[in-house]
This record gives structure tokens, sequence and C-alpha cells, in this order.
């Protein structure tokens, strides 16, 4: 595990490094119960004071990002409580211009991940206006997507593909294509998910190729081709084994009744979700695609007979959204399977 710090930066060495472990956490390169260095170790490894590896490791304590147990060292956090998370947003956003944008994104998107959509909205407007005065197109356009999603999520179709419209024309990274396809097949806009699936596809690129056949996946689900859709999963698996491929796997699977299929991929998913929270491997947060997991899990675990985990997980999905979104299909569905 090797780490760099630019000791010409104006920002201090203990900063660097805990956000330097932010983003690898973020990303899933340090994913969950990954034991950090002891701080002895990676003192010495950097050249820096025990003093500056304490003080990171703290920060990142604070944030929830690790734990720490005496005797047993620090550890990446199982997962991420959203209010620590919130805290660590805010604090982000006093770091000037590029800090304040990302600060925005991930404050929304854990608004999203908790199903407060209005909440979400009005932190998204006024991060569009900010990015768009300091002339932040990519920020922009992040931000349009997840407005667009809230838009879908609460049947304003066509303001949501204004949105997509709008993002796609200030950006053109995975984290806008991907999004985007998804959101022109909710609208029933086939053609245009096929020509971004066809887009990435022709960058000729391991990653984007893996992207295109989960779109081509989802768009076989538009007409119901299951079979063909678990096929576009696994080629895109065999490109690159992105958490997305197997979340949307798992669901098909749960939709058709393949209980213990759907189980083996809702488990990959639940072990593996600190990918989840930068699906495309940037700084754009997408925390917000975890939010169901919990439901469907609870779908697999209810079909094989485990009742009392099933259960648990409806729980679990139920506390974190059931309040905000009481007339959601899933919400609705998990309330009547769990008898709450």
């Amino acid at each position: 595990m090797q780490f760099t710090l630019n000791r010409n930066s104006s920002q201090s060495l203990y900063t660097q490094l805990a956000q330097d472990i932010q983003r690898r956490i973020r990303t899933g390169a340090l994913p969950p119960g990954t034991r950090l260095p002891t701080v002895r170790h990676l003192a010495q490894q950097l050249g820096v004071t025990r003093l500056t590896i304490h003080s990171a490791y703290s920060e990142l304590q604070a944030g929830g990002w690790v734990e720490a147990t005496v005797g047993r060292g620090t550890f990446v956090a199982d997962w991420l409580q959203p209010d620590a998370a919130i805290a660590e947003y805010q604090k982000m956003a006093q770091s000037g211009a590029e800090g304040a944008s990302l600060a925005t994104s991930g404050l929304a998107d854990l608004a999203m991940y908790r199903g407060r959509y209005a909440e979400a909205e009005g932190i998204l407007r006024a991060g569009i206006a900010a990015d768009s005065k300091a002339a932040n197109s990519a920020g922009t356009a992040a931000k349009r997507i997840m407005l667009a999603e809230i838009h879908a999520a609460t049947g304003r179709v066509p303001l949501a593909i204004g949105e997509v419209d709008d993002a796609l024309k200030l950006g053109q990274s995975e984290s806008i294509l991907v999004p985007a396809a998804r959101l022109y097949l909710s609208a029933g806009k086939l053609k245009e998910a096929t020509d971004l699936a066809a887009t990435l596809e022709n960058t000729l690129q391991t990653q984007s190729r893996a992207y295109a056949k989960i779109i081509d996946g989802n768009i076989a689900m538009t007409s119901n081709r299951r079979a063909s859709a678990i096929d576009d999963y696994r080629e895109a698996i065999k490109f690159a084994d992105f958490w997305l491929a197997r979340y949307e796997m798992g669901v098909v699977y749960a939709r058709a009744g393949a209980w213990a299929e759907a189980i083996s991929e809702f488990a990959a998913c639940e072990k593996r979700r600190g990918e989840a929270t930068a699906l495309f491997l940037d700084d754009v947060p997408t925390v917000r695609y975890l939010a169901a997991l919990p439901y469907w899990l609870g779908r697999a675990q209810e079909g094989l007979g485990q009742q009392a985990a099933a259960r648990a997980n409806y729980a679990k999905f139920l506390a974190n959204r059931g309040a905000n979104l009481p007339a959601d299909p899933l919400v609705i569905d998990a309330r009547k399977r769990s008898g709450s």
C-alpha cells in the first residue's frame, strides 16, 4: 500500500494523506475491512512524523471513514454513516471552489440515498448555479444528471430528459453517459440509449465496453428478455467486474424467481458496497445507488426461506427511505412483506 505526499503543496501533509485515503475508499481501492498500515510503519514509509499519520487517521475516524481498535489496528469502516459523511462534506465545502462543488454533489447524493428528493433538488440547483458561475462544466453536468434522476423518480419525466440533454452537451464521461442511458430507457427513449451504448463501445476501451454491455442488458430488460440481459451483464463482467453489473444481474434474477442466483449477486454487492460510493471510479459520489440493495437482498432471502434475514433487510431499507418515500412501490412492498 503506497502513498505519496507533495511537500511543495500549501496543503498540510496529514490532510493530503487523509484525502488520498478517502479517495481510495470511495473508489473501492480500499474496500471495507481493509487494514491500514500502522502509524509507525506509515510514518517510516513516508518519512514523516508519527503525529502526521495519527492526525490523518484521527480525521478519517472522525468522518466515519475508518475504525480504530486498540490492539488490532485501523480498518476501513464497514459502512460510512450518512451523518458522519455529511459532516465531512460540510468541512470539504470550505476548502475552495473545487471542494465546494464536490461537497455539494456529495450532500445531494446522500439526501437522494435517504429519499429526500426535495432537499437534494435544492442542494443541486444551488450547486449548478455555483458551478456555472465558476465555468465548472464537469461539475454542472454531474449535478444535472443527479437532478434528472430526481425528476425521473418523482414522475417528472420531461424535466428529467431536459436535464439529461443539457448534461450531455457539457460532458461525455462514463459518469454522464451511463446514467443518461438509464434515464433515456426509463423514459422509453430506446434509440437514444442505444446510441449512448454505441458511443461507449466504440471507444474500444475495456472499461467503457463493460458499461456498454450493462446498458445493452438494460435495453434487453425493456422488452423483458431476461436471458439476453443476463448474457449482457456476464459479458460486461468479462470486460470489467463492476458493481453495477452484479447489481443489475441480481435484480433480473430476482424478478425471474431465481433466488439462489440472485442472492449470490446481491451478497457480492453487499460485500463490495464500498465500490458503489463511486461507481464510475472518479470523484462523482453515487451512494444513492445503494439505497435499494437491502430491499432486493431481502427479496432473495425471502425466496430462499430465510425469513428472519429478509425481515432484517426490509427493516433496514424502510428505516432509510420509508418515512421519506411512503408512496414508493418498493417501500410499499417492503412494508407488506415485513408486516410493518
